[in-house]
């Protein structure tokens, strides 16, 4: 169990590192795009909206990145409230069986699931992360239209500059405000889903169920290779702090 315990914290930390890594790709194509964007008058506007488009094909491969992520993070919260937490403290009583949180445990060794749905994910790091960064390249694209090549003198001259090839400037302006109204709404609708309130969760075989569906679920497939069988898991609350019986 310790070196099955620390084989998945590695993989944890390895994902987390994928994580920063793909962020680490947008804060540096958003810098290189304003470099060039504000490095002279002439720089059209649009490079900035072509790097938001970028940043969203960043977002997806890091939601999928965070996905993976929460399996590994997942099933070592699921050690460390049930299995060491009451090794470590004879306080902790442990609410969910043994028999329980092992063939969860168990069974998400052979059958791997996702524990995040994907636009969870994808809410999630929008709003921990990209959001910012979205918001940055508005902004900028809104200074960059405003000042260049010289400073607008009425709200009618900042539309007609926003303009792109046969695209007109109020179609681009609403374009993008329905660009980041569509952000926003995925960052807010997926906040109910989140059932972590933060990067380090308390939960253990809570977090390690798998993401409830809506409607009909499909069926998963009778593998061949199977040499186990398992009852559903209940969820249950993993583990509470009791006083100490001085009878015990």
């Amino acid at each position: 169990m310790a070196h099955f315990y620390r084989g998945e914290i590695s993989r944890a930390n390895i994902w987390r590192q994928r994580l920063d890594a793909t962020f680490n790709w947008a804060v540096l194509t958003t810098g290189t795009t304003l470099s060039f964007a504000f490095g002279t008058e002439s720089s059209p506007h649009v490079v900035i909206l072509i790097n938001s488009m970028l940043i969203i094909v960043f977002l997806f491969i890091e939601a999928r990145r965070y996905r993976y992520y929460e399996v590994w993070s997942s099933r070592v919260r699921v050690l460390e409230t049930d299995y060491l937490a009451p090794i470590l403290s004879p306080k902790v009583r442990a609410v969910v069986p043994r028999d329980v949180w092992a063939e969860h445990l168990a069974e998400d060794l052979m059958r791997p699931h996702f524990t995040v749905g994907l636009w969870e994910s994808v809410g999630r790091r929008l709003r921990r992360n990209y959001m910012w960064v979205f918001m940055l390249l508005t902004m900028a694209w809104a200074v960059k239209v405003a000042i260049h090549p010289t400073p607008v003198r009425n709200f009618g001259e900042f539309m007609n500059r926003a303009a792109i090839g046969a695209l007109s400037g109020p179609i681009v302006i609403a374009i993008v405000t329905i660009y980041m109204a569509l952000l926003w709404m995925i960052s807010f609708s997926t906040m109910a889903r989140q059932r972590a309130s933060s990067e380090v969760s308390t939960g253990g075989l809570e977090r390690s169920m798998p993401p409830p569906r809506e409607g009909k679920r499909k069926k998963r497939r009778d593998d061949p290779d199977m040499t186990a069988t398992f009852e559903p898991v209940v969820r249950r609350a993993t583990a509470t702090l009791k006083p100490r019986n001085p009878k015990d």
